[in-house]
């Protein structure tokens, strides 16, 4: 279904293209590694979904992500804007 080892390439290179440019000795760190590996696959999996299925997918994001907004944004009024967005692209 997916091809692993272009996604772990595709990681690879986003790992060592970020830490080219920097001043430090380059070292292995996984939770560093693990970034971009997350990044791969979720590139790989946008490249496979058509456009109305990546936008219900960020729509579902910016909704688990709702909770941690600032108390200063009326969480409840996106919520719904969100959600009549993303049951208009259900239907």
């Amino acid at each position: 279904m997916y091809d692993r080892a272009a996604i772990l390439r595709s990681a690879w290179a986003m790992y060592r293209e970020w830490f080219a440019g920097r001043n430090r000795s380059f070292k292995f760190n996984r939770s560093d590694f693990s970034v971009y590996l997350a990044a791969a696959w979720r590139m790989a999996k946008e490249a496979a979904m058509s456009a109305p299925a990546i936008r219900a997918e960020r729509i579902r994001e910016e909704i688990a992500r709702l909770p941690y907004k600032a108390a200063r944004v009326n969480v409840d009024a996106v919520r719904a804007r969100l959600s009549a967005e993303l049951a208009t692209l259900a239907a």
